[in-house]
Protein backbone atom coordinates (compact mmCIF):
# COMPACT_ATOMS: atom_id res chain seq x y z
CA UNK A 1 0.00 0.00 0.00
CA UNK A 2 1.48 3.10 -1.11
CA UNK A 3 0.66 6.51 0.24
CA UNK A 4 0.32 9.13 -1.96
CA UNK A 5 0.47 12.72 -0.74
CA UNK A 6 1.51 16.25 -1.31
CA UNK A 7 0.13 19.93 -1.90
CA UNK A 8 -2.47 20.77 -4.04
CA UNK A 9 -1.85 20.38 -7.53
CA UNK A 10 1.36 19.17 -7.04
CA UNK A 11 0.55 16.13 -9.80
CA UNK A 12 -1.11 13.46 -7.00
CA UNK A 13 -4.40 12.84 -9.20
CA UNK A 14 -2.25 12.31 -12.55
CA UNK A 15 0.05 9.69 -10.75
CA UNK A 16 -2.97 8.45 -9.90
CA UNK A 17 -3.93 8.47 -13.52
CA UNK A 18 -0.67 6.83 -14.65
CA UNK A 19 -0.73 4.00 -11.75
CA UNK A 20 -4.57 2.95 -12.42
CA UNK A 21 -3.52 2.58 -15.96
CA UNK A 22 -1.24 -0.14 -14.88
CA UNK A 23 -3.69 -2.25 -12.83
CA UNK A 24 -3.71 -0.08 -9.35
CA UNK A 25 -6.61 0.63 -7.32
CA UNK A 26 -6.73 4.00 -6.37
CA UNK A 27 -8.58 5.38 -2.99
CA UNK A 28 -9.01 8.92 -3.61
CA UNK A 29 -9.27 10.71 0.24
CA UNK A 30 -10.74 14.16 -0.93
CA UNK A 31 -13.59 12.18 -3.22
CA UNK A 32 -14.95 10.39 0.05
CA UNK A 33 -14.96 13.66 1.95
CA UNK A 34 -16.95 15.28 -0.81
CA UNK A 35 -19.03 12.08 -0.71
CA UNK A 36 -19.35 12.02 3.12
CA UNK A 37 -19.96 16.10 3.16
CA UNK A 38 -22.93 15.55 0.57
CA UNK A 39 -24.38 13.05 2.33
CA UNK A 40 -24.33 15.04 6.22
CA UNK A 41 -27.48 15.74 7.64
CA UNK A 42 -26.31 19.12 7.76
CA UNK A 43 -25.72 19.84 4.07
CA UNK A 44 -29.12 17.00 2.90
CA UNK A 45 -31.81 19.07 2.75
CA UNK A 46 -29.54 21.99 1.58
CA UNK A 47 -27.42 22.81 -1.98
CA UNK A 48 -23.78 22.17 -0.98
CA UNK A 49 -22.21 24.84 -2.71
CA UNK A 50 -18.81 23.27 -2.57
CA UNK A 51 -16.94 26.61 -4.02
CA UNK A 52 -18.45 28.90 -1.02
CA UNK A 53 -17.41 26.43 2.02
CA UNK A 54 -14.27 25.81 0.15
CA UNK A 55 -13.82 29.40 0.20
CA UNK A 56 -15.08 29.78 4.40
CA UNK A 57 -13.01 27.16 4.89
CA UNK A 58 -9.56 27.47 3.90
CA UNK A 59 -9.75 31.35 5.01
CA UNK A 60 -10.21 30.18 8.26
CA UNK A 61 -8.13 27.64 10.47
CA UNK A 62 -10.97 27.64 13.14
CA UNK A 63 -13.35 26.85 10.11
CA UNK A 64 -10.75 24.38 8.35
CA UNK A 65 -10.48 22.29 12.07
CA UNK A 66 -13.75 22.27 12.72
CA UNK A 67 -14.69 20.56 9.25
CA UNK A 68 -11.72 18.14 9.33
CA UNK A 69 -13.15 17.26 13.09
CA UNK A 70 -16.28 16.75 11.36
CA UNK A 71 -15.27 14.93 8.37
CA UNK A 72 -11.89 12.88 9.28
CA UNK A 73 -13.04 9.64 11.46
CA UNK A 74 -15.50 9.02 8.35
CA UNK A 75 -13.07 9.49 5.70
CA UNK A 76 -10.61 7.18 7.50
CA UNK A 77 -13.04 4.46 8.69
CA UNK A 78 -14.36 4.79 4.33
CA UNK A 79 -10.37 4.28 3.60
CA UNK A 80 -10.07 1.32 6.06
CA UNK A 81 -13.17 -0.71 4.58
CA UNK A 82 -12.02 0.02 0.79
CA UNK A 83 -8.56 -1.49 2.09
CA UNK A 84 -10.75 -4.38 3.57
CA UNK A 85 -12.60 -4.69 0.25
CA UNK A 86 -10.03 -5.08 -2.02
CA UNK A 87 -7.48 -7.07 -0.16
CA UNK A 88 -10.14 -10.12 0.41
CA UNK A 89 -9.42 -13.06 -1.34
CA UNK A 90 -10.75 -12.97 -4.50
CA UNK A 91 -10.76 -9.05 -4.72
CA UNK A 92 -9.13 -8.53 -8.21
CA UNK A 93 -7.08 -5.99 -6.93
CA UNK A 94 -6.05 -8.41 -4.07
CA UNK A 95 -2.34 -8.65 -5.47
CA UNK A 96 -2.26 -5.18 -6.86
CA UNK A 97 -0.55 -2.02 -6.00
CA UNK A 98 -3.07 0.07 -3.93
CA UNK A 99 -2.67 3.41 -3.50
CA UNK A 100 -4.18 5.85 -0.94
CA UNK A 101 -4.53 9.33 -2.19
CA UNK A 102 -4.24 12.50 0.27
CA UNK A 103 -3.42 15.64 0.41
CA UNK A 104 -2.96 15.88 4.35
CA UNK A 105 -2.26 11.96 4.58
CA UNK A 106 -0.10 12.19 8.09
CA UNK A 107 -2.74 15.00 9.45
CA UNK A 108 -5.11 11.87 9.20
CA UNK A 109 -2.92 9.16 10.46
CA UNK A 110 -3.79 7.53 7.14
CA UNK A 111 -0.04 6.93 6.95
CA UNK A 112 -0.29 3.93 9.33
CA UNK A 113 -1.71 1.94 6.70
CA UNK A 114 0.97 2.28 3.94
CA UNK A 115 3.99 0.55 3.60
CA UNK A 116 5.33 3.50 2.26
CA UNK A 117 4.80 7.14 1.77
CA UNK A 118 5.41 8.76 -1.61
CA UNK A 119 5.18 12.57 -1.77
CA UNK A 120 4.85 14.39 -5.12
CA UNK A 121 6.04 17.90 -5.00
CA UNK A 122 5.97 20.60 -7.37
CA UNK A 123 7.24 24.30 -7.19
CA UNK A 124 4.63 26.82 -5.79
CA UNK A 125 4.89 28.75 -8.45
CA UNK A 126 4.17 26.13 -11.06
CA UNK A 127 0.98 24.95 -8.71
CA UNK A 128 -0.26 28.21 -8.90
CA UNK A 129 -0.75 28.19 -12.19
CA UNK A 130 -2.17 24.77 -12.62
CA UNK A 131 -4.56 25.86 -9.95
CA UNK A 132 -5.58 29.03 -12.30
CA UNK A 133 -5.52 26.94 -15.22
CA UNK A 134 -8.17 24.72 -13.95
CA UNK A 135 -10.19 28.19 -13.11
CA UNK A 136 -9.88 28.91 -10.18
CA UNK A 137 -9.19 32.81 -9.37
CA UNK A 138 -5.71 33.49 -8.02
CA UNK A 139 -7.04 34.92 -4.56
CA UNK A 140 -8.99 31.41 -4.23
CA UNK A 141 -6.06 29.77 -5.41
CA UNK A 142 -3.34 30.77 -2.65
CA UNK A 143 -6.04 30.90 -0.39
CA UNK A 144 -6.31 27.00 -0.85
CA UNK A 145 -2.63 26.70 -0.97
CA UNK A 146 -1.76 28.47 2.42
CA UNK A 147 -3.38 25.85 4.68
CA UNK A 148 -1.38 22.63 3.65
CA UNK A 149 1.54 21.58 5.36
CA UNK A 150 5.17 23.43 4.47
CA UNK A 151 7.75 20.80 1.60
CA UNK A 152 9.97 20.25 4.24
CA UNK A 153 6.55 18.50 6.14
CA UNK A 154 5.98 17.16 3.41
CA UNK A 155 9.51 15.66 2.79
CA UNK A 156 9.89 14.74 7.07
CA UNK A 157 7.65 11.73 6.50
CA UNK A 158 8.49 10.55 2.54
CA UNK A 159 9.63 6.81 1.48
CA UNK A 160 10.30 8.33 -1.64
CA UNK A 161 9.95 12.10 -3.53
CA UNK A 162 8.47 12.78 -6.79
CA UNK A 163 9.36 15.56 -8.39
CA UNK A 164 6.82 17.57 -10.67
CA UNK A 165 8.24 20.25 -12.25
CA UNK A 166 8.24 19.57 -15.88
CA UNK A 167 6.54 17.61 -18.80
CA UNK A 168 4.28 13.99 -17.91
CA UNK A 169 6.94 12.33 -19.67
CA UNK A 170 9.05 13.38 -16.80
CA UNK A 171 6.60 12.86 -14.35
CA UNK A 172 6.13 9.51 -15.36
CA UNK A 173 10.17 8.64 -15.71
CA UNK A 174 10.01 9.65 -11.85
CA UNK A 175 7.12 7.82 -10.81
CA UNK A 176 8.61 4.45 -12.21
CA UNK A 177 11.87 5.49 -10.53
CA UNK A 178 10.00 5.17 -7.22
CA UNK A 179 8.26 2.24 -8.57
CA UNK A 180 11.26 0.27 -9.33
CA UNK A 181 12.69 1.05 -5.65
CA UNK A 182 9.45 -0.13 -3.87
CA UNK A 183 9.51 -3.67 -2.99
CA UNK A 184 5.54 -4.22 -2.59
CA UNK A 185 2.87 -5.39 -5.62
CA UNK A 186 3.73 -3.23 -8.78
Amino acid sequence: IIGLTGPIAAGKDEICRILRRRGAHIINVDKIGHRLLGQSTFFRNHNLNRHRLAQEVFSDPKKLRALEKLLHPGMVRAVKEELRRVQRPGSRYQKSLIVINAAILKRMKLDRLCDEVWVVLAKKEIRLKRLLKKGLARKDALVRMRPQPSEREYRKGADRIIENNGRKSDLTFNLFRAKLAFKGPV
